[in-house]
């Protein structure tokens, strides 16, 4: 199996990820939800929604139904929706991308500037 589009683990802990099946297509190095259904120990998962709350970042592409590892704390890369600052929190927009914080859930901070459409290094909450 490739695994395409795969998060860069700048750091992390192994024992701060979760396994779990995508409810729909995913795509790596996006903030994710967890969404209905599931299992205790296999959570479906679905793009994290627009300023909300998020379980963690997916470690690849994963097509629905497919199993995926979720980044739950760490440094970790995630795609940038906007240009990010160093220094600058992040929440999710509508393709689980991250963007600079306005009035969302604030899901981490940006140690190094990224430019939209980059990967940007992401220091998880």
């Amino acid at each position: 199996m490739a695994y395409n589009n795969p998060v860069f683990e700048y750091f992390s802990n192994s024992h701060l990820r979760v396994t779990g099946t995508a409810s729909a297509d995913l795509v790596g190095k996006t903030f994710c939800r967890i969404a209905t259904g599931g299992q205790d120990q296999n959570p479906n998962l679905a793009t994290a929604n627009a300023a909300g709350a998020s379980f963690g970042v997916v470690g690849w592409d994963a097509a629905t139904d497919e199993k995926v590892v979720v980044f739950k704390k760490g440094i970790v890369s995630v795609t940038a929706g906007d240009a990010l600052t160093a220094g600058a929190e992040v929440e999710s927009n509508a393709t689980g991308q991250a963007i600079t914080l306005a009035t969302g859930k604030a899901l981490g901070i940006v140690l190094a500037d990224a430019a939209a459409g980059e990967d940007a290094a992401v220091d998880l909450y």
